[in-house]
């Protein structure tokens, strides 16, 4: 249910024109952010490392939060057996 919810989701998003709304953000939060929210199985590592500058960025939060939940998805599909996502 919830995956088809995420494709209407998107569908209708891609349906619409959608504002280019850009704000500067700190990506290390909005990775922490989206990290807290997928739920990573326990047979998946996690490796995060997020040291260093890194300054803010300009971006559409809502978009770049779907680009970061989908590859950290695919990435969780294609190790059904467990592994480590870094």
């Amino acid at each position: 249910v919830n995956d088809m919810s995420e494709i209407i989701g998107s569908l209708l998003d891609y349906s619409r024109t959608m504002a280019h709304g850009k704000t500067l953000s700190d990506i290390r939060l909005l990775i922490s952010e989206v990290v807290g929210e997928v739920g990573i199985p326990e047979s998946i590592r996690l490796k995060m490392s997020l040291d260093g500058v890194i300054r803010p960025v300009s971006i559409n939060r809502t978009q770049m939060k779907r680009v970061f939940v989908n590859l950290i998805r695919n990435a969780i599909e294609v190790m059904p057996d467990g592994g480590e996502i870094e």
